[in-house]
């Protein structure tokens, strides 16, 4: 297929021109809406198609990688044909989709019917993070990642599997799987705040009729995020290798090549662009990532 009379955004810049497609996928890009340069792209157009964009605008799809499309056990709040639809609409092109489903996305089997519901019901590209299995069991996290998953999800506040986040051992645990199998472990980091201030603030909710997004920052605070980042760096990484110094753990860490994707506010990924910066000091590429996002169930 050909888009042609197309304006194309590249690099920075809007251009004139057309795109080839074969098979799905980009294989070429003309930069003009010369005659001879366009027949070139005819020439090598396998299934004749052509479409006249009419000056439309061609962007690079979005990608967002965290997403939930609930579907299995929560059709009342999406589905995949609802969710993957909005997002085509809205320029998204591919999806990461989260575990908490119901059942949860913990099992070989569970993420097998995962995966098998989505096919023929999705309208973009959708990727699946798996959630961990019970007692952090390797072997069956083997078995999910050969389905195709692009990571783990965790989540200490609200664990998909009886599993305690808030432990070292159970993290150490997760971080030598990363890097025996170099899978990513996405962090939904958060500690919990104390059942006091949740009552107390649960109480002015109802009592004041804050606004729910304020009650809901204040029931998930940016401090608790930035508190489990430190816990993950610091204290896990310290205990794990046994190394007082920033500099030696990270060095380690990179040696093992785990790769952790935290979710966080833009408080918590500042204070990892701080570490990221640490590590750029002694000229090595960071093994560690974060993506700002607002927290939600």
């Amino acid at each position: 297929m050909i888009l042609k009379n197309a304006r194309i955004y590249f690099d920075g810049l809007i251009h004139n021109g057309a795109i080839l497609i074969n098979n799905g996928i980009i294989s070429q890009i003309k930069f003009t809406t010369k005659a001879k340069e366009f027949k070139e792209l005819v020439e090598k157009n396998q299934d004749g198609k052509e479409l006249d964009c009419q000056n439309k605008l061609i962007l690079p799809g979005i990608i967002d990688i965290h997403s939930h499309l609930r579907d299995m056990g929560q059709k009342e709040k999406e589905t995949f044909l609802t969710g993957t639809m909005a997002a085509a609409f809205s320029g998204i092109t591919t999806i990461f989709n989260m575990p908490n489903t119901k059942p949860p996305a913990i099992t070989e089997n569970q993420v097998k019917l995962w995966i098998k519901k989505a096919k023929k019901h999705i309208y973009i590209d959708v990727g699946f993070i798996a959630g961990v299995p019970n007692e952090i069991d390797e072997a069956e996290i083997e078995r999910i990642i050969d389905l195709g998953v692009l990571g783990f999800k965790i989540y200490p506040l609200s664990p998909l599997n009886g599993i305690d986040w808030n432990k070292s051992a159970n993290i150490q645990k997760i971080l030598i799987i990363s890097s025996k199998y170099q899978v990513p472990i996405f962090i939904h980091a958060a500690f919990p705040i104390s059942d006091f201030e949740r009552e107390q603030i649960t109480e002015e909710f109802k009592i004041q009729k804050i606004p729910i997004l304020e009650f809901h920052n204040r029931l998930n605070p940016v401090k608790k995020e930035e508190e489990f980042i430190n816990f993950i760096f610091l204290s896990v990484a310290a205990k794990f290798f046994k190394l007082l110094r920033m500099e030696l753990i990270i060095r380690q860490l990179e040696v093992m090549g785990n790769k952790l994707i935290i979710f966080g506010d833009k408080d918590s990924i500042f204070l990892l662009r701080q570490i990221r910066r640490c590590i750029g000091y002694y000229g090595r590429p960071s093994p560690f990532q974060g993506r700002s996002c607002f927290s939600h169930g």
